[in-house]
């Protein structure tokens, strides 16, 4: 498990306006809650929050929230959320919940894949990643930073479900039947081929009768030449 500390300060106004002043200065507004306590607003300094999410790589950790200013004041929390603006990234603001290392809680552990499936290698299938996190239910102690999934003996249809990750201490919250991985048959795309350019059709040759020749020049009309002179 890992464990990190953090320097965090008290802060008594809360509010949009505070929140925006905060993050001009290069801080973050959070808040700590949970454990039978009141709900405590804090600021973090932007950099030290970036460089510890950095060292945890985004996998579970015990974080010793320490109050600068008072004395040995710390809280053990683990981080609950972390809100970013949708368009920039930016942090906006963060939530630490405390915890007993006596008692139970539920929290999201990242599954990290291992291993080249032998379905994808040998048989040309696609590994389909379908699951990033489950939910767990532990002491803090029992908390894993994460959970490696083997998939390299997978071959094509087979799947790796929740039930199938075993870890001692550990009850699972997340369906045991929800599937973290799986190799599927690749789709194949179908180029229907551009037909080829059909031959021009042969004009067939009009047979008639012969064409009567043009009367001479200075002919009667027709209908006088039919009747003859009598």
């Amino acid at each position: 498990m890992l464990e990190e500390r953090l320097e965090v300060e008290l802060r008594e106004e809360t509010g949009k306006g505070v929140a925006k002043q905060l993050r001009r200065e290069g801080k973050i507004p959070a808040i700590v809650y949970g454990a039978g306590e009141e709900t405590v607003p804090l600021s973090i300094d932007l950099r030290r929050f970036v460089a510890m999410l950095q060292r945890t790589g985004g996998e579970t950790a015990l974080i010793d929230l320490a109050v600068v200013g008072q004395g040995r004041k710390e809280w053990k929390t683990i981080l609950r959320e972390v809100q970013r603006d949708p368009r920039s990234g930016r942090l906006l603001h963060i939530d630490f919940q405390r915890i007993s290392m006596t008692k139970e809680i539920t929290v999201g552990v990242a599954l990290r894949i291992m291993g080249e499936a032998f379905g994808v290698k040998t048989q040309g299938g696609l590994l389909d990643h379908h699951l990033r996190e489950v939910e767990v239910r532990c002491l803090p102690s029992d908390i894993p930073s994460h959970f490696d999934v083997d998939v390299s003996e997978l071959k094509i249809g087979d799947t790796i479900h929740v039930s199938d990750l075993q870890i001692e201490g550990v009850e699972f919250v997340t369906d045991p039947m929800t599937a973290v991985a799986s190799v599927l048959v690749p789709t194949v795309h179908v180029v229907a081929p551009t037909p080829a350019e059909a031959p021009p059709e042969e004009v067939a040759e009009e047979v008639g009768e012969e064409a009567e020749a043009p009367p001479p020049e200075g002919a009667p009309p027709e209908e006088e030449r039919e009747g003859g002179q009598g």
